[in-house]
């Protein structure tokens, strides 16, 4: 074992130079319920396991928080090819995907193993905003909070 010197005795050393934050800092609106519209959609596999499919969509309700783009994430089943910007993708029949899509869009489709995206193309949603507090079992700072969709509640438009 080694002697740790004593804090009066040791050189004091100076760190310079500062790290990058990898992604932008995610948006923080009040919890509240929003008018949205959809942006794009993305697939990505995070933390290394779980598919999700990403709905990019932006605050349409006038005021302080126009224009900020919010997600909502849903869990997928798999991706069918590489995951990113409209990556293709199954979702579960029993996942908050199609339960959300058919409150929306009352879809009954022609093909029940296909439903487009475009049902979202030029709608106005009304959505649940929540923000986010914690992850995987521990609290955020404060400073590191982020909102998110947490549910779409019906069409306006």
């Amino acid at each position: 074992m080694t002697a740790v010197t004593p804090a009066e005795g040791r050189q004091e050393k100076s760190f310079g130079g500062d790290f990058k934050v990898a992604d932008d800092i995610p948006p923080l609106v009040a919890p509240g319920r929003y008018r949205v519209m959809l942006d794009d959609y993305r697939t990505a596999l995070m933390f290394n396991k779980a598919h999700k499919l990403i709905l990019d969509f932006s605050i349409v309700s006038f005021g302080e928080y126009f224009g900020v783009r919010l997600p909502r994430y849903y869990n997928v089943l798999r991706f069918h090819g590489k995951a990113g910007q409209h990556g293709n993708f199954s979702a579960s029949k029993k996942g908050d995907l199609l339960r959300e899509i058919h409150t929306l869009f009352y879809h009954q489709p022609n093909r029940k193993d296909r439903i487009p995206m475009s049902l979202f193309n030029g709608v106005v949603i009304e959505a649940d905003v929540t923000v986010v507090t914690a992850a995987r079992g521990r609290k955020i700072p404060k400073a590191l909070q982020y909102s998110k969709i947490a549910r779409l509640v019906r069409v306006i438009e």
